[in-house]
């Protein structure tokens, strides 16, 4: 319980923040990426590495880390599947 927590307020904080920028920095008419954009990318890398620690972690220490794990894994699918589809 103490670990899903903090994991819901970053995914609730890092939605907050990709749309403000979103909003505030759409991308440029050139084809150049926004601040949203850029959010967008390193949302998906933080999670990444997220997944990566918590399945490490999974393997030394509990297996609950796994859940969690396997959350960062279907957020990543979720948010790379609406991206390119």
């Amino acid at each position: 319980m103490k670990t899903y927590l903090p994991t819901a307020i970053f995914y609730l904080v890092s939605f907050l923040v990709i749309y403000a920028l979103n909003l505030a920095s759409p991308n440029q008419h050139d084809g150049g990426l926004g601040f949203g954009s850029l959010a967008v990318i390193l949302f998906v890398v933080a999670v990444f590495i997220l997944a990566v620690v918590n399945l490490y972690k999974g393997l030394k220490k509990s297996a609950s880390y796994f859940l969690l794990a396997g959350i960062h894994v279907l957020v990543l699918l979720l948010v790379v599947g609406k991206l390119f589809l």
